[in-house]
């Protein structure tokens, strides 16, 4: 259900829009009408509405100074004004759309269309932010313990960082090799698990590899070079990151 608020100092025009509203949408829910600007700002951190739709010119506080005023990342405006000197201004504020009244059905529809697939991708991005903060949690806890949350199609796998031998990119996915002969496709590109596996030694040779550096069975030398796991795979070694992988064995030595 979209809860809505209008906001309009003319009754009869505030009254024929919630009519035209409840015809054209099941799904739009008018949790009140308000008749200024100042009552409506009370009213909306109790509504928490999804839409307003405001009038523009109002007595004492007009619609353009009202929307100025709000939070707008949660609430979407639809400006409904006789009067179309305004539309450049409703554009800076990033409005939803900016109908003229009297609101016809074809405006009033396309604008509701407009709405549902804004409030659908907000509900996405909210989504995966809720997704990607549970994600992190799982991650700093399971470091801990040495091991990672993969990201996978049908859910979140909890690998042994010990297990993991080399991880392989495939565009917006990634494999991961592991002891044993298993793999696992993780929904995550390759630089996010470099990422996360930077702080386990794993080393990045070539833009397409990652390589857990406790598995390293031998180096072939060459312009850039191949590097032989211990499960028999070979990964090329980058010209641009050779001095970068001697200087970890140098280290070591």
């Amino acid at each position: 259900m979209i809860k809505a608020l209008i906001i309009d100092d003319e009754k009869a025009s505030a009254e024929l829009l919630s009519i035209k509203l409840k015809k054209a949408a099941a799904d739009i829910f008018i949790t009140g009408i308000f008749h200024s600007g100042k009552s409506a700002l009370e009213a909306m951190e109790a509504e928490e509405p999804d839409v307003i739709f405001l009038d523009i010119d109002m007595p004492g506080m007009d619609g353009i100074t009202m929307a100025k005023k709000m939070d707008t990342e949660n609430t979407e405006i639809i400006f409904t004004t006789a009067y179309n000197q305004y539309a450049i201004e409703a554009v800076r504020l990033q409005a939803l759309d900016y109908l003229l009244k009297p609101v016809g059905e074809k405006e009033l529809n396309a604008a509701l269309i407009r709405l549902r697939e804004k409030l659908i991708e907000k509900e996405k991005v909210k989504a995966n932010h809720s997704l990607e903060n549970l994600f992190a949690k799982m991650q700093a806890l399971d470091m801990h313990y040495n091991k990672i949350a993969i990201a996978t199609m049908e859910g979140i796998l909890f690998v042994p960082v010990k297990e993991i031998i080399r991880v392989e990119s495939l565009n917006n996915y990634s494999k991961l090799y592991l002891i044993g002969g298993k793999n696992i496709v993780a929904s995550k590109t390759l630089k996010h698990l470099e990422e996360m596996l930077t702080p386990y030694r794993f080393f990045r040779p070539h833009k397409s590899h990652l390589i857990n550096l406790e598995y390293i069975s031998k180096y072939i030398r060459g312009e850039g070079g191949v590097i032989v796991m211990v499960d028999g795979s070979e990964v090329d070694l980058s010209r641009q990151r050779k001095q970068d992988f001697m200087k970890v064995f140098e280290s070591q030595s």
